[in-house]
């Protein structure tokens, strides 16, 4: 196995595919890429190398690399996977009215292209757009199984305008799935976390409707939350859609959703707008009767979280050579919140991989596998996949 990782800000997708100067025929291609490309022109650019899969998505305003983060209108990044004596598929759907079924078919279409339908695979990894994701982790659980790791990231612009898009062979969506299965011939670790602290702040959902939390305790669902600010005029609407997304990066509400050691484990949801009637609209669901918490974060805990995430995947391989590169995903609404320390966050990631090569991508919702063993769909945490990470 042989990882290349490059990164362009060429103008136009050819002009970008060829200064990334890859090798040909990889066997997985993961390309990331914000919204100043057009994602059609991107899949013919990457057609050219003959990659037996291509996974592609959209990243908020960049990409990372161990040269730090490369911002712009137009980036492309590439995780390049030569990898002959493993399997590698990918399979695109149109999320449409039913993304469970969607999902469904494109991990059995991925599962085909990679040679292996009936088997499991050690990873599956998942873009999507913004909406329904733990419908598509169910979706990809009826194919199978729920004890088949889940990583990735929602496909994300750079605010939230709905410039979106995810990407295979087959073409660019902007409301759609895409979902690889990955036999590698080397082992892969991951890692999947968050950097936040529960404070005392908490209500049960008294009301919800789909992604957008109506009441907690019975009030206004913003008006419970600016007051565990501190802050009510935060609340204040005026009868206008106030978008939220950076304000709330540093307190975002969190889900009880395991215990681990006997230490609490929280699913996070960010807060991405306001509503005219004091509803909270979310990147991903709570359900009537669940209990939330306020969280809070830092700059420096964003800062110095990735590392450690990063440090936890090698770790679990308990091997004796750095591995051979890694994949990141790092919320965007957290990388909104320190964009000037993001050189940081590379240096650190770097560093906990011993000098491999990585890629870290920027997403508007995150999929991991949580310490209770369970896939689920989270916001605001940083995944990492490590590759040619075996046991000593």
């Amino acid at each position: 196995m042989h990882i290349e990782i490059k990164v362009s800000t060429a103008e136009t997708a050819a002009e970008a595919v060829a200064d990334l100067g890859l090798g040909p025929a990889p066997d997985f291609l993961g390309a990331y890429f914000t919204q100043g490309h057009e994602a059609d022109g991107i899949v013919r650019a990457l057609a050219s190398l003959n990659a037996r899969a291509l996974h592609g998505a959209t990243s908020c305003r960049g990409v990372l690399s161990a040269a730090g983060m490369t911002a712009g209108g137009t980036v492309l990044g590439a995780f390049a996977v030569y990898d002959p004596d493993g399997d590698y598929g990918t399979g695109l759907a149109a999320k449409g009215e039913h993304p469970r079924a969607s999902a469904r078919r494109a991990i059995g279409e991925a599962l085909s292209a990679a040679g292996r339908r009936g088997e499991v695979p050690d990873l599956v990894w998942l873009a999507t757009s913004p909406g329904e994701e733990e419908a598509v982790i169910a979706g990809i659980h009826d194919e199978v199984g729920a004890d088949v790791p889940i990583l990735g990231g929602t496909a994300a612009d750079d605010g939230a305008e709905g410039r979106w898009r995810v990407l295979s062979l087959a073409g660019a969506l902007a409301d759609g799935i895409v979902v690889s299965v990955l036999f590698p011939s080397q082992p892969l670790n991951f890692a999947f976390h968050s950097g936040y602290a529960p404070t005392e702040c908490r209500a049960v959902a008294t009301r919800t409707e789909g992604r957008r939390l109506l009441s907690l305790g019975d009030r206004p669902a913003a008006d419970v939350y600016a007051a565990w600010m501190g802050d009510p005029a935060w609340a204040a609407r005026n009868g206008m859609v106030s978008k939220v997304i950076a304000e709330t990066s540093l307190a975002p509400l969190g889900l009880p959703a395991s215990s681990v050691a006997q230490v609490p484990y929280y699913r996070l949801v960010h807060p991405v707008a306001v509503h005219a009637d004091g509803s909270l609209e979310l990147f991903a669901s709570v359900a009537e009767g669940e209990e939330v918490v306020l969280m809070r974060g830092s700059a420096d805990g964003l800062t110095a979280r990735a590392g450690r995430v990063v440090r936890r995947s090698v770790d679990a391989g308990r091997q004796r050579a750095a591995p051979l590169g890694a994949l990141v995903v790092y919320c965007g609404g957290a990388m909104m919140a320190v964009p000037d320390r993001m050189d940081e966050v590379a240096a650190d990631i770097a560093r906990a991989l011993g000098g491999a090569p990585f890629l870290g991508v920027f997403t508007f919702g995150e999929q991991g596998r949580m310490g209770d063993g369970d896939n689920r769909h989270a916001n605001l945490m940083i995944s990492c996949v490590t590759f040619g990470v075996g046991d000593a």
